[in-house]
């Protein structure tokens, strides 16, 4: 997918599988590029306690602080790949 190219080539990947009506908090700085996987596509983040954003599969991000992922879904699991570039 090409949009996993935006953080370059050296960066720290993590994989999240959040729960049904869960969420959970990460800290971002720099470029990241969240997609989700499986059956789920849909999500919701905030940036640093902002607005709602909903997002279908891919979303790209550059800024520093919290992110929040959002499972809206009452009844699927959300897998979440995060990969941000790795700072020097």
């Amino acid at each position: 997918m090409g949009g996993l190219e935006y953080v370059g080539e050296k960066y720290n990947e993590k994989k999240i599988v959040i729960p049904p009506g869960k969420f959970t908090v990460v800290e971002v700085n720099g470029k990241c590029v969240m997609v989700s996987e499986g059956m789920n596509s849909w999500f919701t983040i905030r940036i640093n306690g902002g607005v709602r954003q909903r997002v279908f599969k891919i979303r790209l991000i550059n800024t520093k602080g919290n992110l929040t992922i959002i499972n809206e879904s009452k009844t699927m699991s959300l897998s979440i790949n995060i990969r941000c570039e790795a700072s020097a």
